[in-house]
């Protein structure tokens, strides 16, 4: 319990990742419950690629989108408080949270909305390329706007020295010194490029729903971009930086506890591969197992990059903190 209350802006925190999705939710469904006169008395609830293929009750449209929400409002808001310490996992919980709902409220609505003024429900169409394109965007504007607004960590300065058991790299004084490395995943890479072929292209070649195309596009860029890091220590501190720019993770020099070389164990400590929440709540670069730089911070917090060298760069990380907070 102590843990939770630590959370920085907790209250925005829960406020983002269950407050918004409702609100959503309920928006969603006063609109389509105005609507309900110009509906047809069984609604499409299943397309296939040749359309239409099931039909049902308004309920049996809209209930099965009102359990996904509540069930991701209540899993994200969770994650919020397990992953909440440092600013990432604030952040990807309260963007993720209130980007998905949004996105499958925009789809509810969007699906309900072609179903106004017909008699057969059958005739309903499929989404098209446009809509699937707008509740995307519906999606990354909300789920940015949740991220943005969940809050920044305050400044938290390291108050006592870096931990004297922590490996160091030989400088002279006055001497700096900086390092960079690639956090890269070749498999991850491939993956992505893939993904979005076989999404983009399946659908154009055999006929199915070109809606899918978007999806596809817009998956195989965010597996894309988590397949390759920059990470650096110099004068800063830590910054580990994806390949199109974003995301950006950094730790302060000044709030560096230590820095190690550890082992990782991708599919059992982070249960995957990607920018991750490790099981004590801390995220992690992960792109293989083996050798990573393990980042210990102030307020309990830490980053753990899977590189390379990674001795080098926590000999040095921890050099350059040491003498930050030395008087």
């Amino acid at each position: 319990m102590s843990r939770i209350r630590s959370i920085p802006h907790l209250g925005r925190l829960v406020l983002l990742t269950a407050g918004v999705p409702l609100v959503f939710l309920a928006i969603s469904l006063a609109l389509i419950s105005s609507w309900s006169d110009r509906l047809p008395s069984r609604v499409a609830t299943h397309w296939g690629s040749g359309g239409v293929d099931a039909t049902g009750t308004r309920a049996g449209l809209v209930v099965p989108f009102i359990v996904v929400v509540l069930v991701l409002a209540v899993l994200f808001t969770v994650i919020g408080l397990w992953a909440g310490a440092g600013a990432l996992g604030r952040r990807l919980a309260a963007g993720f949270g209130v980007g998905v709902t949004a996105m499958i409220c925009a789809l509810m609505l969007t699906l309900t909305h072609g179903q106004l003024g017909l008699d057969d429900a059958l005739r309903a169409p499929s989404p098209t390329v446009l809509q699937m394109l707008l509740v995307l965007l519906i999606a990354l504007v909300s789920g940015t706007a949740a991220a943005l607004a969940v809050g920044a960590d305050p400044k938290l300065p390291a108050e006592g020295p870096v931990d004297p058991d922590a490996p160091r790299a030989t400088l002279a004084q006055g001497e700096s010194a900086m390092w960079t490395g690639i956090a890269a995943s070749a498999p991850m890479l491939w993956l992505g490029i893939a993904l979005t072929g076989a999404l983009v292209l399946v659908p154009l070649f055999t006929g199915g729903a070109a809606a899918a195309v978007p999806v596809g596009i817009v998956a195989g860029v965010i597996v894309v971009g988590a397949s390759y890091w920059r990470v650096t220590v110099d004068r800063r501190g830590l910054r580990c930086v994806g390949v199109f720019g974003v995301p950006r993770l950094s730790v302060p020099l000044d709030e560096v506890e230590s820095a190690h070389e550890t082992q990782v164990r991708a599919l059992r400590d982070y249960g995957g591969y990607g920018l991750r929440m490790g099981r004590d709540g801390r995220p992690g670069v992960v792109l293989r197992k083996g050798p990573a730089l393990e980042v210990r911070r102030t307020g309990g917090r830490g980053l753990v990059v899977t590189v390379d060298r990674a001795g080098e760069a926590a000999a040095l990380l921890n050099t350059l903190a040491e003498r930050r907070v030395s008087p």
